[in-house]
């Protein structure tokens, strides 16, 4: 029988403190799928489940896993337009793979930005999330 794994299993693991909550949601963000835990896990502590793995380090694999995603994950503008006036967070969520909440959309409307230019700036800004995309508008 196949358990699932949770991320909290994984934050327990590898002894992430339950209150990093940044941390956290990027894992929530990124593993999406038992394949993309079982990858992370075998880059975090590797085949021979080294003990000690710092933050940075889990940060650098996150960060590549995501970039990989977000090449995967490829959107058109049209496709990510008709998306947003949807679901606007499953539609951002998957263009940033980042965790999206109310106050990102909160943000959204204040700045008062389109669809199009989060695209667009995402579009000359892969590694940004969504904070530091609404800071270039």
């Amino acid at each position: 029988m196949n358990e699932r794994i949770t991320i909290r299993q994984v934050a327990l693991a590898l002894n992430i403190d339950p209150n990093a909550f940044i941390l956290i949601e990027e894992l929530e963000a990124v593993l999406l799928t038992q394949d993309d835990i079982y990858e992370f896990m075998t880059k975090a502590i590797g085949l021979d489940c080294k003990q000690n793995i710092d933050r940075k380090e889990i940060s650098y694999i996150l960060s590549d896993m995501r970039r990989d995603k977000m090449r995967e994950y490829k959107l058109s503008l049209s496709e990510f337009v008709g998306w947003f006036k949807v679901d606007p967070v499953g539609a951002l969520t998957h263009l940033l793979v980042e965790k999206i909440g109310e106050i990102h959309m909160r943000r959204i409307e204040e700045y008062q930005v389109t669809p199009e230019q989060i695209y667009e700036r995402h579009a000359n800004n892969k590694e940004m999330y969504l904070f530091g995309l609404l800071h270039l508008m």
